[in-house]
């Protein structure tokens, strides 16, 4: 098939959503298909054989940016629509046959992330931010004139937004989860990197690692994991270490680190690449998101053997079955019960039992398994349009 993905960064690093595309891009190109970018620049991370076309948009203000590019691009595409099977679109994009949902609808972004949006005086300031208008205006226009032929979802979650904010039916949208790597990512790196990992971090063998992931620390619930590792330690006087990985101002996390008596047993590694090693070194993920539409960190650790102690609000919590192979804590903001869900992985048999467990779980959810729903998902809408072809 012939297949246009549209966003405005294609980056394999960037972020969820670039590395998705990118990922996908690679994939499609693997199986034989004739695969084309619409984003602002060709990046230097540009998986071979992959077609670019460059939308202009203007990127010194963050609301132009994304009204820019979305009207540029739908311009573009409207231009030669018609050459392609699909169009894939991502990221508010205004002129598709497909629109992937992988951020979740803005306003409960912003709701569950801003304390302002639930104080009525606050409110209406924050939602003339001009950053939030454009965003909010941009998804509207999507949802509301109905600019896509077919939906996907990262998470059942994000499908019930869909219909809460846009009453959209959930029989209109897919749910397609994310997946990761099984070659990067996998049970074998725990013997090739454990080792050397805990040594780097200075930690002996019989402690537990809990680790960390993402960037965005508020959002992400760094201050949530800090008071749950501290809640551990106080309810079983035991060696519990925390291992942060991510960008962002780590001050006041240390301090808080420092006020539960966690000053040591805080460790922060800032912004990494080599995430394989650095879960064969863990324990526990460590995951107590305030909002998170799906979470692939969660599925990278649990291949790599590692439990995960996820928030009921992510959505990877939906792929994890609480109590088997990880712990879902249905509200973040409690420190006794993501401690109660540490405490429990101090037992080395309960541990092994359910990164076992894990592992089985996530190898459900690969790349290929994305690649496969997606590509017949392609294949359907290309038969609707008169354009026909076998999934490969």
């Amino acid at each position: 098939m012939k297949i246009a993905l549209v966003n405005f960064r294609f980056s394999a690093t960037a972020g969820g959503v670039e590395r998705y595309v990118h990922d996908l891009a690679a994939g499609l190109v693997r199986r034989g298909h004739e695969v084309h970018c619409f984003c602002h620049r060709r990046p230097e991370d540009a998986p071979f054989g992959v077609l670019f076309h460059p939308v202009p948009a203007w990127t010194f203000y963050s609301p132009l940016r994304v009204l820019s590019f979305a009207h540029n691009a739908a311009s573009a595409i409207q231009r030669v629509q018609d050459t392609f099977d699909v169009v894939h679109g991502f990221g508010r994009t205004w002129l598709q046959d497909i629109y992937r949902v992988g951020g979740g609808c803005h306003r409960e972004y912003m709701n569950q992330t801003y304390p302002a949006m639930r104080n009525p005086f606050l409110r209406p300031l924050k939602l003339l931010d001009p950053r939030h208008r454009a965003l909010l205006y941009a998804e509207a226009k999507i949802f509301r004139e109905h600019r896509y032929r077919r939906l996907t979802c990262i998470s059942g979650r994000v499908r019930e937004e869909l219909g809460r904010y846009y009453g959209i039916s959930p029989t209109d949208a897919a749910v397609i989860y994310n997946g990761f790597d099984p070659e990067v990512f996998h049970l074998g790196n725990r013997d090739r990197f454990r080792a050397d990992v805990r040594r780097e971090w200075g930690v002996p063998e019989g402690a537990l690692v809990a680790l960390f992931v993402g960037s965005g620390f508020a959002r992400k619930g760094l201050a949530h994991a800090i008071a749950g590792v501290g809640a551990a330690v106080a309810r079983a006087a035991a060696d519990l270490r925390l291992v942060v990985v991510g960008r962002g101002a780590t001050e006041g996390y240390r301090r808080l680190a420092e006020a539960a008596g966690l000053a040591e047993k805080v460790r922060f590694l800032g912004a990494r690449t080599d995430l394989a090693r650095l879960y064969a070194g863990a324990d526990a993920l460590l995951f107590p998101t305030l909002y998170e539409p799906f979470g692939t960190v969660t599925l990278e650790a649990m291949a790599t053997g590692v439990p995960a102690v996820v928030s009921r609000v992510a959505g990877s919590s939906e792929v994890i079955a609480s109590g088997t192979d990880g712990w879902v804590v249905e509200e973040p903001r409690r420190a006794e019960e993501i401690g109660a869900r540490l405490v429990a992985l101090l037992d080395p048999a309960v541990r092994a039992r359910m990164g076992a467990a894990a592992a089985l779980t996530a190898a459900r959810y690969t790349i290929d398994a994305n690649l496969d729903a997606t590509l017949r998902l392609y294949a359907e809408v290309a038969e609707a349009k008169g354009r026909g072809q076998g999934v490969a």
